[in-house]
């Protein structure tokens, strides 16, 4: 990695996608400390834990874990895409201030989505 173009110090976190916020951290995995798709993970859990989600028992769950400002307009349209062509889909979003989801809604109708 050309090290010589930067001037902060590298952290490679290599089991790691993303270093989340003390707050995001909290809105994923609650209290809990630790993952709570994956500890103890088995096939009842993920029933449950779709039920507690408030996500359909059984389909794609396309997700997107990073704030709403991030999101592009061409990623969404994908997204909405990918919705329709894969029946009982759905996707997961972090929930937003209600400016950007009411924004969010608003797109995915207009892209011909359904208001979640």
């Amino acid at each position: 990695m050309g090290t010589g173009f930067f001037s902060e110090r590298l952290l490679l976190l290599p089991e790691c996608f993303l270093g989340p916020s003390h707050r995001l951290t909290h809105q994923l995995w609650g209290r809990s400390g630790g993952n709570k798709w994956t500890d103890g993970y088995d096939e009842e859990d993920e029933r449950t834990r779709r039920v507690r989600e408030k996500l359909p028992p059984e389909g794609p769950v396309l997700c997107s874990f990073n704030q709403h400002f991030k999101l592009e307009p061409a990623t969404f349209r994908v997204w909405l895409d990918l919705l329709r062509a894969l029946p009982g889909s759905v996707l997961w979003l972090l929930e937003g201030n209600p400016v950007s989801h009411r924004n969010l809604l608003r797109e995915a109708a207009a892209g011909g989505g359904e208001a979640w």
